[in-house]
């Protein structure tokens, strides 16, 4: 009865924007800089989301799609990433591995490729001068200098793109179907049969997890 009652606390506060807890299938991460597009695909700016608290800069914390464990494979992180997965641009491996992230990055967009707010992401990355437009502004000289993440934004959209309705019921679907072809075991909470989750998301200060 105590886990039933705290999944339903923790359900109506992923429920409320102001809770700052993400739902199923999100994390609540800082993303450096958002590349700036309109709904055809073409770079409008890119912005540098860091602001200075104290005697450090921080980058503002958005709800974003669930990243996955690497673990030194392939794995693309979806409509976010850092600068390397999400533009091919290299920064810090070489060239054959970074052309490999990015088609990583590509081919999970593409399944998707009907959705307007996705296809203006994909013209955007297909553009062969998207290199060049992006090196216009100082701000993607910062972010490829760290090799930062980055999303996307909308010009016409106060939010990132994870504010689209259609990227909402995209990642929702995801996170649904994440683990279908993994153990079914009955949820002590629930009662319902779930997914075994196997692979837990890392969670910043405890002992062994991924802090970076």
């Amino acid at each position: 009865m105590i886990l039933q009652a705290l999944k339903e606390y923790y359900d109506r506060k992923a429920a409320d924007p102001e809770s700052g807890i993400a739902p199923l299938g999100w994390e609540r991460k800082e993303i450096p800089y958002l590349i700036v597009i309109d709904r055809e695909g073409r770079l409008v700016n890119v912005e540098d989301t860091q602001e200075k608290i104290g005697k450090k800069f921080r980058a503002r914390s958005f709800i974003v799609p669930q990243s996955v464990k690497r673990s030194g494979n392939v794995k693309p992180y979806f409509l976010w990433d850092n600068v390397e997965f999400a533009t091919g641009v290299v920064c810090k491996n070489n060239e054959k591995m970074v052309g490999e992230y990015h088609r990583a990055f590509l081919w999970e967009l593409e399944n998707y490729a009907s959705i307007p707010s996705v296809k203006a992401v994909l013209t955007f990355l297909s553009s062969s001068t998207m290199s060049n437009d992006l090196d216009r502004f100082p701000a993607w000289q910062h972010a490829k200098a760290a090799c930062a993440f980055v999303a996307f934004r909308f010009v016409d959209s106060g939010g990132t793109i994870f504010n689209e309705t259609s990227i909402k019921r995209i990642v929702d679907e995801r996170a649904v179907h994440r683990q279908d072809n993994e153990l079914e075991v009955v949820d002590l909470v629930t009662g319902e049969h779930q997914p075994l989750a196997v692979l837990h998301p890392a969670i910043k200060g405890v002992a062994g997890a991924k802090t970076t």
